[in-house]
């Protein structure tokens, strides 16, 4: 690359001379950018950056859905998609609270009925559709108990009752729920059902102990009621001191 090869002449002419400095020069900077391996980069502005985006956007088949967004900067997309994990954060742990205390609640009042009333109760809601039994429920409640005074046991054990009229205890629900329901719940479109039963799941993992309507869930009215006694045994125990026995008098020899 070096112009003195082609001529004598090429030393003193002012052109070459310039282009033998050109070339020296390209000729650095390649080695200089071979030695750092630095890719270029060029800073865009925010606005800039957001105008490709939407030019990009503008040829894609998305085009007509991504139009009312192409004000939405890269700053406010960030901010929005921070603010949507807090609020789906927040409506998950609500979700599972509510389930949770929604399971103890019904395992406490299953609790207090008969044995009889938990064998048929469990027999039945582990067998059919929930939402058949909350049908019939509604209906006997609002005849039985319009402004719901009673007790919540009292308020299942009616339904248990009004369960047990339509023989529903003694049904082979692996047949008859067949014949009442064909397709699934999800197929039906039965929400209540479904809630029902994500609720007895979440609280069986969460805070059941393995089992639905078990021994150790159903055994916690009992608990609760010896915690209660032991606590009031424990306020009305008073110490008392040792009472005092008279001096033994040692006999002498006279």
């Amino acid at each position: 690359m070096y112009l003195d090869r082609w001529s004598e002449r090429s030393k003193h002419d002012p052109e070459a001379r310039a282009a033998q400095r050109l070339l020296e020069a390209i000729n650095a900077l390649a080695q200089r950018n071979s030695r750092r391996r630095k890719p270029m980069t060029v800073q865009l502005s925010h606005d800039q950056r957001q105008d490709i985006v939407n030019r990009y956007a503008s040829t894609r088949w998305y085009a007509r859905l991504y139009a009312p967004f192409r004000s939405l900067t890269e700053r406010q997309l960030r901010w929005s998609i921070r603010i949507c994990n807090v609020v789906l954060a927040i409506f998950v742990f609500g979700f599972m609270a509510v389930m949770v205390g929604g399971y103890f609640k019904e395992m406490d009042a299953v609790a207090q009925l008969s044995p009889e009333d938990q064998r048929d109760y469990t027999y039945m809601v582990c067998g059919m559709r929930y939402s058949d039994i909350y049908k019939l429920g509604t209906e006997v409640l609002k005849r039985e108990d319009p402004l719901e005074a009673l007790p919540p046991v009292v308020r299942l054990h009616l339904v248990i009752e009004a369960c047990r009229q339509k023989k529903w205890h003694e049904l082979d629900w692996d047949v008859e729920l067949r014949k009442m329901h064909p397709r699934s719940p999800l197929e039906e479109l039965d929400y209540l059902h479904c809630l029902y039963w994500a609720m007895l799941q979440i609280g069986t993992v969460i805070g059941g102990g393995g089992a639905m309507f078990s021994d150790r869930v159903l055994d916690l009215r009992e608990v609760r009621q010896g915690n209660e006694t032991s606590a009031k045994e424990r306020e009305r125990f008073v110490e008392m001191e040792p009472t005092s026995l008279p001096a033994r008098t040692q006999r002498s020899f006279f």
